[in-house]
């Protein structure tokens, strides 16, 4: 079940999105049936939300988000909770009419829990998002500039590749 989530997450990610959701959904069955039995079952409620998200399936990614952050909270899974929000702010941000200030918040709650737990990819990744939601969709220029070159610099110490391709 965790190779079937693993691949299928991998698959999505990489741009085999069809084959990545099949697997991934493949998973989430299984562990459906499993009645959510397993350790770190949140993270396969989260991954294929965000597939479904890349895929352009908005509204089952935020059911799936939902999901997730009830379950992370439920469980007490602080970290997958971060992830949870953090995917809250990005389908939020995405819908036809974008809501600036719930994504802002979910990013936000996003950014202070991932702190907390030291979670550094995340908070640089949260800062892109937000930045890049400043830019294009609320027009906040400068609070765009600061979170960009947050997220920038915080790739650059910590290696992450697809936020430094700029360099």
């Amino acid at each position: 079940m965790s190779v079937t989530r693993t691949l299928g997450n991998a698959y999505a990610m990489s741009g085999r999105l069809r084959e990545g959701l099949d697997l991934l959904r493949r998973a989430l069955a299984m562990l459906e049936a499993n009645g959510y039995r397993r350790q770190y079952a949140t993270c396969f409620l989260e991954q294929l939300g965000r597939a479904l998200l890349v895929k352009g399936e908005i509204d089952e990614a935020h059911a799936l988000a939902l999901r997730a952050l009830t379950q992370a909270r439920a469980r007490g899974e602080r970290g997958w909770e971060a992830y949870s929000l953090w995917l809250l702010g990005d389908v939020a941000a995405r819908r036809e009419y974008a809501s600036v200030e719930v994504a802002e918040r979910h990013y936000r709650e996003a950014i202070t829990l991932a702190t907390a737990l030291a979670m550094q990819p995340p908070i640089a990744r949260v800062h892109r998002e937000l930045g890049t939601l400043y830019d294009s969709v609320a027009g906040k220029s400068e609070s765009a500039r600061t979170h960009l070159a947050t997220a920038h610099a915080m790739a650059h110490e910590l290696g992450l590749q697809d936020l430094t391709a700029s360099d």
